[in-house]
């Protein structure tokens, strides 16, 4: 079976580092965090000069290529939000014969990214020291859109976006069965402080481009809840 690695993408305290560690979690995935490199190199995990955050990069793919051989995939953890920063992930990808899911958190919820970030006043975490209002605004002016990146019609490329404040799964024009299974485990255990408990044990689907793969997610289902699928989006009811 073919291994993967996860792009984590999105703008300050949109939900990246909670969902990666979901996913490392759940998929046994080897996780790579950019702010705990720094914080490790460095003693902080906030940016301060590009070069620094070049050094990051480069050394989280070279941890990456130690281990890839022995792992069943790899889950990069860092706000990639330069179109170059991608495109070097594709080719890693290719490199190492992965095939490449970038995950874009998005929370359009402006006061709930304020809530988030005075949430981890005080914490510890690497992602807790690097996140900041200021930090929000200053990736979102610099921030250049997955739509612009050319290897995304690959079909060996996938990308799902992922609000994280509706719990809605949005999935790129194509997609395989493994994406599907990324897209459906997100939607059904979100995180029990932000949802009710889910206490239905049926499946829906609701036709559109899903029509014949309905049987196949409730297979693979890694527990049972509502989930519907229409067109493009994947999401609870």
């Amino acid at each position: 079976m073919q291994k993967i690695l996860i792009i984590m993408n999105g703008l300050t305290a949109t939900g990246k580092s909670t969902t990666a560690r979901r996913l490392s979690n759940h998929f046994d995935l080897n996780l790579f965090q950019t702010c705990a490199i720094r914080a490790q190199k460095f003693g902080r995990a906030a940016t301060i000069s590009e070069e620094e955050r070049a050094w990051v990069y480069d050394e989280m793919f070279r941890l990456a290529s130690e281990i890839i051989e022995n792992a069943n995939g790899i889950i990069f953890d860092g706000s990639f939000y330069k179109r170059m920063q991608r495109l070097r992930a594709y080719k890693w990808a290719l490199e190492h014969n992965l095939y490449m899911v970038i995950i874009q958190c998005i929370c359009p919820n402006k006061v709930l990214i304020i809530q988030r970030i005075e949430n981890r006043i005080g914490k510890t975490s690497p992602e807790a020291e690097a996140c900041s209002m200021k930090d929000y605004y200053h990736w979102e002016k610099q921030a250049e859109s997955i739509n612009g990146d050319l290897f995304m019609s690959d079909m060996l490329s996938y990308v799902l976006t992922y609000n994280t404040e509706a719990n809605i799964v949005d999935l790129s024009h194509h997609y395989s069965h493994k994406v599907l299974d990324i897209a459906t485990y997100l939607v059904s255990t979100w995180p029990t402080e932000i949802t009710q408990e889910i206490k239905s044990q049926k499946i829906t689907q609701a036709g559109g481009s899903f029509r014949n793969n309905s049987k196949w997610i409730y297979e693979r289902m890694p527990l049972t809840c509502p989930i519907y699928i229409n067109r493009n989006k994947v999401f609870l009811k």
